[in-house]
């Protein structure tokens, strides 16, 4: 058996956005959580929207750049994750309403399938999902292919609702969905003809034990395909790196495209594909967010669902914000191990 580190540490609550805070959600009742939501995205305070009299915003004491610079120094390169936020049913709820039933992250059936095409998968292939989530990629390429895939996810809460899926679907074999602890992962040898794996790996710390326990899994000749968050460079993370690390509820330790070539060639695979794919992922998420925003009307978000939103908001809000400025972006690589 080969042991597959995948270094996912648990956490504590996200913080809620600027111009939603959770102040701003209490406070600010006459705004509609929708408009509040679109005033967020496109970069405006919510409370400027709102009717009456503004209030004068007290002044904020930022740190100076030398004070910013001497923190960032005294802190190792790449900092550890956060704590992760739980997955309540209302949040499970919520991802599947933004990107399709049984998906956690953006794209839904008829994206994975395109994301897929190179492997020309058959029903005579067995497959491992990395990192499944609600296992909507391990269900969609067994009913597609008829092939036998085993999806693995390493955060309980998402795993029991995956397995609960498969169970509903009449997949519970077929389509596998298990729960792996994040730091016991344990992969049989030579066992898959493919491994697939959608923005899951950037949330690894030791990508090195993870990418060698995959070569270790896949038969000679197999097939791993995946996408993930990358930096522009393997050099120091910059600032707004560093602010987005904190705010991703599993912790955030992307790697370059060169570090990722540089690793899968030391382990034995041949990366035929390094695709950028930044501006369909940006494209995908907005989708999921203006088609829930649309969806809304009013008084039909609960008070207990409103800042498991918020919260939701934020997480993507972040991360395409840094789509949008380059300073990560979504690749898709598509490799092969050596006989």
């Amino acid at each position: 058996m080969t042991a597959v580190v995948l270094n996912r540490s648990l956490s504590g609550p996200l913080a809620v956005p600027a111009g939603l805070s959770r102040a701003t959600v209490a406070d600010g009742p006459k705004l509609p959580l929708g408009k509040r939501l679109r005033a967020w995205w496109n970069g405006y305070d919510p409370r400027d929207l709102q009717p009456g009299p503004k209030k004068v915003p007290l002044p904020i004491a930022t740190a100076k750049d030398a004070d910013i610079a001497a923190a960032m120094a005294a802190e190792p390169d790449r900092a550890p994750p956060k704590p992760a936020t739980p997955w309540p049913a209302e949040r499970i709820a919520l991802v599947e309403r933004l990107w399709g039933e049984g998906f956690h992250t953006p794209g839904g059936a008829e994206h994975l399938l395109e994301l897929a095409k190179p492997m020309a998968i058959n029903q005579t292939m067995t497959m491992l999902d990395l990192g499944c989530g609600l296992g909507g990629a391990s269900r969609t390429i067994a009913e597609s292919f008829g092939t036998w895939c085993t999806g693995v996810e390493w955060c309980a809460p998402l795993a029991m609702a995956g397995v609960e899926r498969s169970t509903k679907a009449g997949l519970v074999k077929k389509a596998a969905v298990q729960y792996h602890a994040a730091d016991r992962m344990m992969l049989k040898a030579s066992a898959y003809n493919a491994v697939f794996s959608k923005e899951a790996l950037f949330t690894v710390a030791d990508k090195q034990v993870a990418i060698q326990g995959i070569a270790d899994t896949l038969r000679p000749g197999g097939q791993f395909c995946f996408t993930d968050y990358v930096v522009p460079t393997k050099a120091e993370y910059s600032f707004n790196i560093r602010d987005w690390q904190g705010r991703e509820p599993l912790g955030a330790h992307p790697w370059s495209v060169e570090e990722y070539r540089e690793c899968l060639s030391a382990h034995g695979f041949d990366v035929r594909v390094a695709e950028d794919m930044t501006d369909r992922h940006c494209a995908l998420i907005r989708q999921g967010w203006q088609r829930l925003v649309q969806e809304m009307k009013p008084g039909s978000v609960s008070p207990e669902l409103m800042p498991i939103m918020v919260r939701e908001a934020e997480i993507w809000g972040s991360r395409e914000a840094l789509l949008r400025k380059g300073e990560i972006k979504l690749y898709r690589f598509f490799a092969l191990k050596s006989f």
